[in-house]
């Protein structure tokens, strides 16, 4: 077992004779390797050894078998391939479907449309993902009658493969797909009619607008401002009004691609509406100021209303009581000055995501920091304070309060923060190599987390050390005039940028206050494991006990 693997790691063409020969071993584990094995050399030599293999009575050679033929991925591989679909073998057969979608070779079309017709679901699914990834219109009425089979899973691939092939003879279909029964259906065939991008389809996307499910509302959004037709504009201005965030971000978006004066005129209508700003979470609001400085940008004007839009401070923080409380006392402080917060607590709904929000914290203008101990060993803290650092002017923009328990203005206590990441990462690399690596992507995305930060948490606090941050007494004192100066020093000079007019603005400048635990979990940094892109789950468990 262990040598097969070896000589595959070796990538010999000597040692394909020795592996072939594996292939008829008694030990499932050793023909399972060798045939492994095998596709990593990814030699012709290998093909009719492995072409014999689809033949074996074990199961798991047969598998690795396919697999490797995929990977070596020749024309011959691909006859060997084409024959492993008409295998007794099921889940044979739709690996092959697989192996052939990954290779892209149009001569596979002609047995992946007839493996559409495959008695087993999966098979069938697979064949129509296959289709999709080599992209030719060949496949196009095969995919268009696989969009009415009876099982769901295939239905939903014949619409993600039609968007993928782009072509505009699948409207018809793709828009009567609209209607399915099941939601997945219904938003891939959104989400393939925006790909396509044809106007055509912006009645059907309009109604889908109405949808029960939010998803599939979200999708028709993304898809009206691919095809970016001023058509669209009324339906979208309705959506900035959905119940859920994620469509209201994607039509505010959408507005933005659309970028005529007509989205403008309205974007700005609803931004003047005091209803539209107080009802609204920040990410729809910070999308919505988004698309309209696009608009503008793209059509050389500026309306007076955009330039407070330019001119957010976000407030980042750890949920511990005497963070809390130092934050509390920042929101009167600002509201004071008219620098209006918009709190997490009271302006982001349900399902919204947090990663968006903590994300949008690192591209602020300047955001105040309160720096504390838990801070600084939190993940989602420290994500924001290293997004800070990535998007650039790290002095200019942070405008930090240092708590006494942050211990940052000696190297040697700064070692222990350093050492806290290492001891973090140590732990779950660990518990990484107890599970599946094949179903980590999260995990992999924290660890890559960890060392980020465990990189740049050196230099980050040795920049805020330096800084005369000013003791907290001092702050309350004064009811934090020297900070709150500071900030709008910087606002002042970004406002500077942006054309200047003769119309008073009373709309206020916004502080975004962002509220966190030590740990919320992965939401920070989780990458969208496939390509459903489905929105990440936030936290819902009470904030007061984080």
């Amino acid at each position: 077992m262990y040598a097969a693997d070896a000589l595959g790691k070796i990538g010999s063409e000597t040692a394909i004779l020795g592996l072939l020969k594996a292939l008829e071993d008694s030990d499932g584990y050793v023909r399972m390797y060798a045939a492994d094995a095998l596709g990593k050399i990814g030699s012709e030599t290998a093909i009719l050894g492995l072409l014999k293999a689809l033949e074996h009575s074990d199961w798991d050679v047969r598998r690795n078998a396919v697999e490797a033929l995929g990977k070596i991925g020749s024309e011959t591989a691909i006859l060997g391939l084409l024959k492993a679909l008409e295998h007794s073998d099921g889940y044979l057969r739709g690996k092959a479907a697989e192996a052939l979608g990954e290779i892209g070779s149009e001569t596979a079309i002609p047995g992946l449309l007839k493996a559409l017709e495959d008695s087993d679901d999966d098979v069938r699914g697979n064949a129509a993902d296959a289709l999709g990834k080599i992209g030719t219109e060949t496949a196009i009425a095969g995919l268009l009658k696989a969009l009415e089979d009876s099982n769901n899973n295939v239905r939903w691939n014949a619409a993600f493969a039609l968007g993928k092939i782009g072509s505009e003879t699948a409207i018809g279909g793709l828009l009567k797909a609209l209607e399915d029964s099941d939601w997945v259906v219904r938003r891939k065939a959104a989400e393939a009619l925006g790909n396509i991008g044809s106007e055509t389809a912006i009645p059907g996307l309009l109604k889908a607008l109405e949808d029960s499910d939010g998803y599939v509302r979200w999708n028709a959004v993304e898809a009206l401002g691919n095809i970016g037709s001023e058509t669209a504009i009324g339906g979208l201005l309705k959506a900035l009004e959905d119940s859920d965030g994620y469509v209201r971000w994607n039509a505010a978006e959408a507005l933005g691609k659309i970028s005529s004066e007509t989205a403008m005129t309205e974007l700005i209508k609803c931004l003047k509406n005091p209803d539209f700003v107080t009802l609204n979470n920040g990410d729809t609001l910070f999308q919505a100021r988004k698309a309209l400085d696009t608009i503008q940008n793209k059509l050389k004007y500026y309306h007076p209303l955009s330039q407070p839009m330019n001119q957010q401070v976000y407030i980042s923080y750890n949920w511990q009581e005497d963070s809390n409380e130092m934050a509390n006392q920042l929101v009167q402080a600002f509201a004071a000055k008219r620098i209006e917060i918009i709190r997490d607590k009271t302006h982001t709904s349900y399902k919204d995501s947090l990663k968006n929000f903590m994300r949008q914290i690192g591209r602020g203008k300047c955001v105040v920091a309160v720096i504390s101990d838990r801070y600084l060993k939190s993940e989602n803290c420290m994500f924001e304070l290293v997004e800070i650092a990535r998007n650039g002017d790290f002095y200019q923009r942070i405008f930090p309060i240092i708590l006494p328990d942050a211990r940052i203005h000696k190297d040697f206590e700064r070692i222990d923060y350093l050492k806290y990441w290492e001891d973090e990462k140590a732990k779950l690399q660990a518990k990484y190599k107890e599970i599946d690596l094949a179903k980590t992507n999260s995990i992999m995305a924290t660890l890559n987390l960890y060392d980020e930060i465990r990189g740049n948490i050196d230099n980050l606090t040795n920049i805020l050390k330096d800084m005369n941050t000013l003791n907290i007494d001092l702050h309350r004192q004064s009811e934090f005039a020297a900070m709150i100066k500071a900030v709008e020093t910087k606002l002042a000079e970004d406002s500077q940028n942006i054309p200047a007019s003769s119309e008073k603005n009373a709309s206020l400048s916004s502080i975004t206050y962002d509220l966190r635990g030590a740990i919320i979990g992965n939401l920070a940094h989780n990458v969208q494991g496939n390509q459903q892109n489905y929105p990440q789950q936030p936290n819902n468990n009470n904030p007061e006990e984080k």
